[in-house]
């Protein structure tokens, strides 16, 4: 349908990134905290990301929408 979509799990304990405050990409690389910019690059470049926990597991989706003919060009 145009769209595809990436789903990792883990059963590590209950935790949603998409929850935690966003990096400070103003700073100096020195300045910075260690990590968090996967999450951030993974929202700026996806139409869609989305965290549930069910069961025992951490689910995360990403889902972007593709276009054929970009695809195929």
């Amino acid at each position: 349908n145009g769209e595809i979509a990436i789903e990792i799990s883990d059963k590590g304990i209950p935790f949603n990134p998409l929850e935690k405050e966003e990096p400070d990409i103003t700073s100096g690389i020195e300045q910075r905290k260690v990590g968090g910019l996967g999450i951030y690059i993974a929202k700026r470049m996806m139409d869609e990301t989305s965290y549930q926990r069910k069961g025992n597991e951490n689910i995360i989706t990403m889902r972007k929408r593709i276009s054929l003919a970009k695809v195929l060009a």
